[in-house]
């Protein structure tokens, strides 16, 4: 855990390690995205670059809005502070749902294919995930459950997971590191990594534009519902029923891509045997 990067008392100056990620997830899919997409699927690279910055801007407005609302307890008193994005708090379900909807109105106005578009924007988003997973593990936020394993990790007293096991006596309040638990932001990163090697694996070998993305999209929202079960808790998070709200936002994304793809897989079976009958 390192929350702070860099520190000078003269001048008085910080910088925190999650806004260096959070501003590397952003800035580097808008600098290598567009040249990426436009050489995978043959597109516009200056439009592309327009889509993405409207549907960045979306994802990164789903994001924070969906941590608020988790978080609302803490916000209730100063709503102004919801804004301070630069502050950290983003939740990755609200970013996906945001860009899922955003995606084709955008694409519209821009006048681009959306299967083709989206098909090549998932390594793109799996890079970004990558930079903002990284961000949450230097910063100490979402932690996992204590668990024994061998790769379970301890944090230092100023991270949020030591104060919520001192209080809670799981650690000794003169224990200098919390107990062992789940690295989830490691976890988590390392989804990504496998949604965007998996996204440029299938790219040459997709029987219909969009595949890649409702693949993608099941993938990482099935992947969200398992690992949300090894989320460490935390005072104030939302539940709804006997789940909290994040897994509930996982299993309903997961249901909805599940839909979409066999509603897709149909659609190109169908394509595929009017074709086959007409030869």
């Amino acid at each position: 855990m390192h929350p702070i990067l860099l520190q000078l008392d003269h001048p008085h100056v910080v910088v925190w390690s999650n806004q260096i990620t959070l501003l590397a997830a952003i800035a580097v899919p808008l600098v290598l995205g567009p040249g990426m997409i436009a050489r995978l699927e043959g597109l516009d690279a200056r439009r592309v670059l327009h889509a993405q910055l409207w549907i960045g801007l979306a994802g990164l407005a789903g994001a924070r809005a969906h941590f608020v609302l988790n978080q609302w307890p803490e916000f209730a008193g100063r709503p102004l502070a919801a804004f301070e994005i630069w502050r950290g708090g983003l939740h990755a379900g609200g970013g996906i749902i945001a860009v899922v909807l955003a995606t084709p109105i955008v694409l519209h106005r821009l006048r681009l294919p959306i299967g083709r578009f989206a098909d090549g924007l998932v390594p793109v988003v799996a890079l970004s995930l990558v930079f903002m997973r990284l961000g949450c593990f230097l910063h100490g936020c979402c932690f996992g459950t204590v668990c024994s394993f061998p790769w379970c990790i301890t944090f230092p007293q100023q991270s949020y997971v030591y104060q919520l096991h001192a209080s809670t006596m799981v650690v000794p309040f003169e224990a200098t590191r919390s107990a062992p638990v789940h690295p989830l932001q490691l976890y988590f990163g390392g989804v990504a990594i496998l949604l965007g090697i998996g996204a440029w694996w299938l790219h040459p070998h997709r029987r219909y534009d969009g595949q890649i993305a409702l693949l993608g999209l099941l993938f990482f929202s099935a992947s969200s519902a398992a690992l949300e079960f090894l989320r460490g808790g935390f005072p104030g998070r939302v539940y709804w029923g006997q789940l909290p709200q994040l897994e509930w936002t996982a299993l309903g994304m997961t249901a909805m891509a599940a839909v979409a793809l066999v509603v897709a897989e149909a659609r190109e079976r169908r394509r595929a045997s009017v074709i086959a009958a007409s030869v």
